[in-house]
């Protein structure tokens, strides 16, 4: 029998590049929920440069019934905060509302760990999720993010997170 341990059957899903984001408010791209067990997120925060004492990023988890949709709710999810780079300790989960998760340049070079389990959007109708980046403050401001999702059921090619195979 042939396993694909390499990458332990999640269905890894880069959403954006490290990239500077300066002031300016991003939706990163939408992950289907259709096959997925459980989605989690990795936000990484590189340099900043704030420009104002109130240098503020929110990041927020929203739901869609539809790629690209108008109506979006903000979720309810939990998170991690790592201590910085070069350091393996991960703060306590924390739970988020729907206002989402604040970070500042204190934050810089910092990761975070995001986890939204579908089960509990299981009685609503959303079929989409993204993060929704807004900063308040920063001149750059250096972000990544990678979707991982655990799908269901074992799969020897991964359905694209994408929706174009969400129908």
């Amino acid at each position: 029998m042939s396993f694909n341990n390499f990458v332990e059957y999640n269905n890894v899903f880069p959403l954006l590049n490290p990239a500077d984001l300066g002031s300016t408010a991003t939706n990163i791209p939408s992950v289907a929920l259709k096959g997925a067990h459980r989605i989690a997120f990795l936000v990484q925060q590189g340099v900043t440069t704030p420009n104002a004492t109130s240098d503020i990023c929110d990041i927020t988890v929203m739901a869609a019934t539809a790629e690209g949709a108008v109506a979006q709710t903000a979720i309810t999810g939990k998170y991690r905060k790592s201590t910085g780079v070069g350091a393996n300790a991960w703060g306590a989960v924390t739970a988020f509302t729907a206002t989402g998760i604040e970070l500042t340049d204190d934050d810089e070079g910092f990761s975070l760990w995001i986890e939204i389990d579908p089960s509990e959007l299981a009685a609503s109708t959303y079929t989409h999720l993204h993060l929704n980046v807004e900063q308040n403050g920063f001149t750059v401001f250096f972000l990544a993010a990678t979707a991982f999702i655990e799908t269901r059921y074992r799969m020897t090619t991964m359905q694209t997170a994408t929706a174009c195979a969400s129908a």
